[in-house]
């Protein structure tokens, strides 16, 4: 643990260095990264201070070369160039003049503004003759008038080259520099200050009370055109704190300036310091974590490895007294475990005979292809393994589990011996085979006489007999044909058990088979017997595609239930349509009717053991239950359902 301890600690030494060596390089990258930012801004502007410098100067020349200025307030023609001119220079400078004015020397003067207060930016023009004349200045001159400058061009007179006026521009620095570093201030983090080249600071964007040191030294610099970038002190509200400045010495209407652009180091250094001491601290709380996380592990390691290694013996132990086969393989099937009975069961003397061999996979043969088929069903071919033997075979139910065994994954086979199983499975099916064959033949064989016997008591009633004779031969005929109805019936469920009903698909008229179902159970109800109604809604189709005659089969038994067990009173037949999914109609029939009550276990054993709706007994009838349990066994092919509750 002391080594472990050693190990982390040093670790944590080496990532506390790293750090220090990581930062202080990002530090020294960003510091680079800011001062050619700030050079790269400052050259920017100082090259747009110059261009504004250069051609101030040469536009107001150009002004008065091409127009005879000392004629303007006397020709009007010179007015209105001129005047469109001046207007045209001032939108061109509009963030460094404020104003023009034009006067001669005869007292006359021309003034030019913008409306600027009211936002409208109409121009403002006045001409008027002064009181006493206003000094001319001979050549050009920049006069401090406040915060503001004005600025003084020569105006010469064509005929006698003499200075006959001046041309006065109205300069402001201040809203000059204003608008020009607008773009670039931002606040605390990036600042911009004008300083003359006396030393002087006559602009500075920043919001706080600052003192710049070594400012001397950056007027030296403005000087001798210098534009380079300075680390140096500042004053910042009582605090002093390292900035970066980057200088460009430039000219602005006869001033040497200096353009400064200027950001503090302690936003970058209390960041880095924030960061890397956060980095560590989370770095040691992490591996102070992962020490007692580890302690804890260690603690229990062993405990845990003991009861791993009684689980594994507990395994092997079960494996070896489970009643059934059990063979673990790996991947390439090769035997790592089995126990006793796995190894009898494919004749091997002992467990470790097998151990080390393949083991195969599931083969199929010709000879058994009746066995795969008749189970496919239900399970998987390849879920049961065939062992021959010499003397008839062993044929075992195999289940696989992905398993981990010795640590090494695996599969565990699970054979469990379903022979016998299989041997009964085998006898049913041919009982089943039987059973079908003999209620096919007997049907058959019984159903022949039958319609002798009604054939007979059709010529029979040809004949002139008395009422008593008549009524007899009635009987015999109800009789032989109800008979007939039950060897159809047997004949059908025969026929549903071993799955040979095949259900036809035709159109027919769905109508015409409900009452043809009610015409013929009413020819069975006497006039003191119950009335039958039959209820069919408007939205039921006309023509459906199905199996009619099974329909018919349905509606006749059930109908015919209802008439045997109702001695008055009266029957109803409804059909509703339930949905209409594009076409696949489901339909409900309803039949009800005034007849016996029966219970719960009558209604299961009427209905096939199908129905499980609690009812109270009233009185019980017993009767053929074939029918009933016929229809409703072909309602199941036909995708139906059948409920029945008693009363109704």
């Amino acid at each position: 643990m002391k080594k472990i301890l050693i190990i982390v600690y040093s670790a944590f030494l080496i990532i506390l260095l790293t750090n220090f060596i990581y930062y202080k390089s990002l530090y020294n990258k960003q510091i680079s990264y800011i001062i050619e930012l700030l050079d790269r801004q400052v050259q920017i502007v100082g090259l747009a201070v110059d261009a504004t410098n250069n051609g101030f100067s040469s536009d107001l020349n150009q002004i008065s070369y091409s127009e005879d200025l000392a004629q303007f307030f006397t020709k009007p023609e010179s007015h209105f160039r001129a005047k469109e001119k001046l207007k045209l220079f001032f939108s061109k400078y509009k963030d460094f003049t404020s104003g023009i004015k034009l006067y001669d020397n005869r007292r006359n003067e021309f003034t030019l503004k913008q409306d600027v207060e009211t936002g409208s930016g109409e121009w403002l023009e006045q001409t008027f003759i002064l009181h006493s004349q206003e000094e001319i200045q001979p050549r050009e001159k920049l006069v401090r008038d406040g915060r503001k400058y004005s600025y003084y061009l020569p105006v010469l007179d064509k005929e006698t080259n003499a200075v006959a006026g001046n041309i006065v521009v109205s300069v402001d620095y201040m809203k000059y520099f204003a608008e020009i570093f607008s773009e670039f201030n931002l606040k605390d983090y990036q600042w911009q200050w004008v300083v003359s080249d006396s030393g002087e600071i006559i602009y500075d964007n920043n919001e706080n009370r600052l003192e710049y040191s070594g400012l001397d030294a950056i007027a030296a610099r403005l000087a001798s055109g210098v534009v380079e970038s300075v680390v140096h002190k500042a004053t910042i509200n009582g605090k002093k704190k390292e900035i970066i400045s980057s200088i460009y010495s430039t000219r602005l209407l006869q001033r040497e300036l200096g353009l400064v652009f200027s950001a503090p180091t302690d936003f970058f250094q209390k960041y880095i310091i924030r960061n890397s001491l956060f980095i560590v601290l989370g770095t040691l709380l992490l591996i102070q974590v992962i020490i007692y996380i580890f302690w804890r592990y260690f603690k229990r390691q062993r405990s845990e490895m003991q009861r791993y290694q009684n689980s594994e013996k507990m395994l092997v132990k079960l494996i070896d007294e489970m009643p059934v086969g059990v063979i673990i393989h790996d991947r390439n099937r090769e035997i790592i475990k089995v126990n006793k009975v796995a190894a009898e069961l494919y004749s091997f003397e002992d467990e470790a005979e097998m151990k080390g061999k393949i083991f195969p996979e599931p083969a199929y043969s010709d000879v058994d292809d009746y066995f795969l088929k008749s189970l496919s069903g239900s399970f998987s071919p390849d879920q049961f393994v065939i062992i021959k033997k010499e003397i008839g075979e062993l044929i075992l139910f195999r289940n696989s589990i992905p398993v981990v065994f010795l640590g090494e994954e695996a599969i565990m086979e699970i054979l469990i011996d379903v022979t016998m199983l299989e041997s009964a499975r085998k006898q049913e099916v041919q009982a089943n085979i039987a059973k079908s064959e003999f209620l096919t033949r007997m049907s058959y064989e019984i159903r022949t006489p039958l319609n002798g016997i009604i054939g007979m008591t059709d010529v029979l009633t040809r004949y002139g007999h008395s009422r008593e004779v008549q009524e007899i031969i009635r009987l015999l005929r109800r009789s032989t044909e109800v008979l007939l109805d039950i060897i159809n019936d047997i004949l059908d469920f025969s026929r549903i058990e071993s799955g040979k009903m095949i259900l036809d698909e035709v159109p027919f008229n769905i109508r015409e088979e409900i009452n043809y179902c009610t015409d013929l159970t009413a020819t069975y109800i006497s006039e003191n017997e119950p009335s039958l109604s039959v209820s069919i809604d408007d939205n039921v189709p006309e023509s459906i595609i199905g199996d009619p005659f099974r329909l018919r089969q349905v509606l006749t038994n059930l109908l015919s239930h209802s008439l045997k067990n109702t001695v008055r009173g009266e029957i109803r037949l409804g059909c509703s349509l339930v949905q209409n999914d594009n076409g696949r109609v489901t339909l409900k029939f309803e039949i009800s009717d005034t007849g016996l009550a029966f219970d719960n276990a009558s209604l299961k054993k009427i209905f096939g053991d199908y129905i499980n709706i609690e009812s109270k007994s009233v009185m019980r009838s017993e009767g053929s239950i074939f029918s009933t349990i016929l229809a409703r066994q072909l309602i199941g092919m036909m995708g139906g359902e059948l409920a029945a509750e008693s009363p109704s």
